[in-house]
């Protein structure tokens, strides 16, 4: 299956070549046989910050400290996916689309130094 992102202001739009094996691939499949369009998501990036913001204002009222932001979203997904399903550097760089590896390094070497220290021990 390929899929294309949408054009960003400041690159061209990227080419995601999906397959059985590609995380929350029968999630994706699910979506797309339930919808006859083929847009994985049914609203604009806006729309979903929109959201965001309105669920921020009525849980954490005007205290923007505690706001939720999209990127702890996505920072927090790449965690759970290195911590609970042992993802690698490079299934986290093909997953979010990261040009290199140093983003997921991120994510992999502070697990794996805990792994080495709970081994040590």
């Amino acid at each position: 299956m390929r899929l294309y992102t949408a054009k960003r202001k400041d690159r061209k739009r990227r080419l995601l070549i999906l397959n059985k094996n590609t995380p929350f691939m029968n999630i994706i499949l699910r979506h797309w046989k339930r919808n006859e369009n083929l847009s994985l998501f049914r609203y604009s990036k806006r729309t979903y910050q929109r959201r965001i913001l309105e669920l921020n204002k009525l849980i954490h009222g005007d205290n923007i400290n505690n706001y939720i932001t999209a990127h702890q979203l996505r920072h927090s997904r790449a965690s759970y996916l290195a911590l609970k399903h042992n993802a690698t550097t490079w299934e986290l760089r093909a997953w979010f689309g990261w040009k290199t590896s140093q983003p997921s390094d991120v994510y992999v070497m502070e697990l794996s130094s805990e792994r080495f220290a709970d081994k040590i021990k």
